[in-house]
């Protein structure tokens, strides 16, 4: 038995750690443990579960919420290791932060992240981040000073953000909503789900992504968005002072409101929504700004900005400059692949790259006249930035290796169908999520670049006699449960079926 102190959020205890003779994962019987700055054996690169026994000290019962929604300060163990999440508000990373990412990685023995599907970065299986990480992280704004509210920076934004012709430019207000949160520390007592979403009119539109609260940028300011409600005639021209507004009222209610059991949820915060039913909408929204109109605003709707649906172009308000989406199958980048990313984008004077929710990654500010060869230079990476590679539309969760929810390994196994696909060149393909359990985590909602690809085929992992089968929903048609081989034999004829 091995004994280490470790930070909770908001409070200290000391725990005893169990690791049998292999190293090989003890299920904690009641909660999974928090760990922060917890030093691993360096022999044991994947991290472990752990039995716990509490020697002292309270822990505070919002770790159960760290849980459900790790943080960078608030990790949690999943099956295959520590798994933590870095916030990008609106998926922007500059060269600078891109390149701390890499000295994190290597430090740690990270091999690979993840983009997630809030365009915030993911890493696994990863040894114990230092302090000096930490601060590293801190430095090149990858990290809020206040590790209390780092998790808060769960904003949204289209990654054609300030960039499309014809559309508003949100970036100064992410930026200050983002100073906003890491300056409140009371913000803290937010559910750690708390997000936003700030929609400049972009035909590269993140609308249909699910969000607690929408700004909504018009002429005459920002309109707020409740969930997935219809707009309301509450306009303020401060993005800020909406997100006060909504945080205060939260805040003023929440600790009336006792939190449903709702299935898959691990949180003990109550949601927004959960606050709004609680006391009534009417109530919620009373007095909640001063800046109401009653009056119809027109959402700002873009005419101009084109898609290339060939290759992953997108036209930027500067006619000689575009945004080149690159494909990352299932949303993975390799260390590598980052350090030859920083290369290239400090070759070519790019001195950004925007993450998007459908788990790729855009170069904003290529000039058409380079077009060519950053593309080759790309392709020696390699990055792809071709609409119709494979993997562009298959999403999987981390499946059995990752989650101690899921019935299969989906991750492994979409590899396995894109490696398939690519034997069909030159052919479009349909979006398929693969997940190892009914909660669908790889991709809450539909959708694609352009917002025209929804999930067309869903594969549900379920364990029948201790195997791993799949349920397919395959336009709108539905399939018994089949082996993995099976699954993806029966995607293939019916994708050949299609395009004969």
């Amino acid at each position: 038995m091995w004994e280490s102190p470790v930070r909770f959020r908001g409070c200290a205890a000391t725990v005893m750690l169990r690791f049998d003779s292999n190293f090989q994962p003890v299920r904690t019987p009641f909660f999974s443990i928090i760990l922060y700055g917890l030093p691993f054996p360096a022999t044991h690169r994947n991290g472990a579960n752990v039995t716990v026994e509490l020697t002292a000290g309270l822990i505070d019962k919002s770790i159960v919420e760290s849980v459900s929604c790790p943080g960078l300060f608030c990790p949690t163990i999943a099956a295959d290791g520590i798994l933590t999440r870095i916030r990008t508000p609106g998926g922007i990373v500059s060269c600078i932060q891109l390149a701390a990412l890499a000295r994190v990685m290597e430090r740690s023995g990270c091999s690979q992240l993840l983009i997630t599907n809030r365009a915030n970065i993911q890493l696994r299986s990863v040894q114990n981040l230092t302090e000096f990480d930490l601060n590293d992280l801190q430095e090149v704004g990858l990290a809020a000073r206040n590790p209390d509210v780092d998790h808060l920076r769960n904003v949204m934004t289209s990654p054609m953000a300030g960039l499309e012709l014809g559309a508003f430019d949100v970036v100064p207000a992410l930026r200050e909503i983002e100073r906003f949160i890491c300056e409140t520390p009371k913000l803290a007592a937010l559910s750690a789900k708390f997000s936003i979403g700030i929609d400049g009119g972009e035909l590269v539109s993140v609308r249909d992504r699910a969000n607690d609260i929408w700004l909504v940028a018009e002429n005459r300011g920002y309109r707020l968005v409740l969930g997935e409600e219809s707009p309301l005639d509450i306009v303020s021209d401060d993005p800020v002072e909406l997100v006060r507004a909504v945080a205060d009222r939260y805040l003023q209610y929440a600790d009336q409101v006792v939190n449903k059991s709702v299935k898959h949820r691990r949180s003990r915060k109550p949601r927004l929504r959960d606050v709004i039913e609680h006391i009534g909408k009417e109530r919620f929204l009373d007095g909640l700004v001063d800046c109401r109109i009653s009056e119809d605003t027109a959402s700002h709707v873009p005419t101009l900005g084109e898609l290339d649906k060939t290759e992953l172009l997108h036209s930027q308000e500067d006619l000689d400059r575009i945004g080149l989406e690159i494909v990352c199958p299932l949303g993975k980048l390799t260390i590598e692949q980052i350090n030859g990313l920083i290369a290239v984008l400090e070759w070519f004077d790019l001195g950004e790259i925007r993450l998007t929710p459908w788990q790729t990654l855009l170069i904003p500010n290529v000039l058409r006249s380079s077009l060519k060869s950053i593309k080759i230079a790309l392709s020696e990476i390699p990055l792809n930035p071709n609409a119709n590679h494979p993997a562009r539309g298959v999403v999987a969760c981390s499946g059995k290796s990752g989650c101690a929810s899921a019935a299969t390994h989906a991750q492994e196994h979409a590899q396995r169908l894109i490696t398939q696909l690519t034997k069909y060149p030159d052919r479009s393909f349909p979006s398929i999520h693969i997940s190892g359990c009914e909660k669908l985590c790889a991709q809450p909602r539909g959708g694609d670049t352009g917002g025209s690809m929804g999930r067309d085929i869903v594969l549900i992992g379920r364990e029948v006699d201790g195997a791993e089968r799949y349920s397919i929903e395959q336009y709108g048609l539905q399939y018994g449960l089949l082996c993995p081989d099976d699954a993806i034999a029966q995607i293939i004829t019916s994708l050949n079926a299609k395009n004969d």
